[in-house]
């Protein structure tokens, strides 16, 4: 027997509730259903002594969502709002992927080039001269200033990938972009935020939800601590007793998303607005994205070119040599 039930078992579910079946008859119906899917006879089997859903359903990524959203709203309403979160997770994804992925393997491409000629090449090539003038000294001079640059780059690549892995393991990003925040230093880093945080409300917004109940899902939610903060603080400001209106005018938020959903409300389509926001984001991300990549892609062609140059250089010192005599 199959032991999970499957997205596509949880789409089939939704579509049973939406026809006003209830949570135990569309479960005794996918018994019938998939007789073989053991996860499906255990829920309903714990549905009929009494048990929460909640307690019953799995631990997949799938389940977690779900289990979370079920605190909030109905099954139906959090099926279709997990599966619309995971699928624009898996399309972000992909986006980025398709974006980068040549740009970064021509980058990796060329470091690695760069340490082959600078531990392996141009040493073995110095030695097997043995020639000892100025010329020589200037190579080498040039060669240890840029396996010097190399292993500075490296280090700070790995110094840089272990800060942000204890910072995630830590759970510390929340306390990371209050101090960022307070020094004014996170202008990207609120677009980001803002645009994950646009995108989970519009998909509640979608699933009718209204958006003081979205957020308040949202500030509860532990799938992403920053949302939940910028969520936390965007609630306060209404409980406070601020406008809508003006609450957008948060500065957590990114400038942009309040201009949009200000017109967006002034035209009553504020999903919309939401929407331009995304798009508008995604492009912006993606530019940078891909000039950043671009960037370091061309630092190393111009040290894979100039280690080239001083190989060739290499090369040519015996020729040299021998027309002085």
């Amino acid at each position: 027997m199959k032991k999970e039930l499957s997205e596509y078992h949880w789409r089939l579910i939704a579509k049973l509730l939406s026809r006003n079946y209830s949570t135990r008859d569309a479960f005794e119906f996918m018994a019938k259903a998939f007789p073989d899917c053991q996860e499906i006879h255990d829920i309903r089997s714990g549905l009929d002594q009494g048990m929460l859903l909640s307690n019953l359903i799995g631990k997949g990524e799938f389940e977690k969502k779900l289990k979370f959203y079920l605190q909030f709203i109905s099954l139906d309403k959090s099926i279709k709002v997990t599966e619309n979160e995971m699928k624009m997770q898996k399309q972000a994804r992909q986006k980025i992927i398709s974006k980068t992925s040549y740009q970064f393997i021509l980058m990796v491409s060329s470091l690695a080039v760069l340490i082959l000629f600078t531990n392996v090449v141009l040493p073995t090539m110095l030695n097997s001269i043995d020639i000892s003038n100025r010329k020589t000294d200037a190579i080498i001079t040039a060669f240890n200033i840029i396996n010097f640059i190399k292993n500075a780059v490296i280090i700070l690549l790995v110094l840089s990938m272990t800060i942000i892995g204890w910072i995630r393991i830590r759970k510390r990003e929340e306390y990371v972009w209050i101090f960022l925040h307070k020094y004014h230093l996170d202008s990207f880093a609120k677009v980001l935020i803002t645009y994950s945080f646009a995108i989970k409300l519009d998909i509640l917004l979608k699933n009718g939800v209204s958006i003081v109940d979205s957020i308040r899902i949202l500030r509860f939610q532990n799938s992403n601590s920053l949302i939940r903060l910028l969520a936390y603080h965007f609630d306060e400001t209404l409980l406070s007793g601020e406008r809508f209106e003006k609450s957008l005018d948060m500065d957590y938020f990114d400038n942009r998303f309040h201009s949009l959903c200000l017109f967006g409300l002034k035209s009553d389509d504020f999903c919309e607005a939401l929407e331009d926001y995304v798009v508008m984001t995604e492009s912006k991300v993606e530019n940078i994205v891909s000039r950043s990549v671009f960037f370091f892609q061309g630092v190393c062609y111009l040290f894979v070119a100039v280690i080239i140059v001083m190989a060739y250089r290499v090369l040519l010192l015996p020729l040299e040599m021998l027309q002085q005599f």
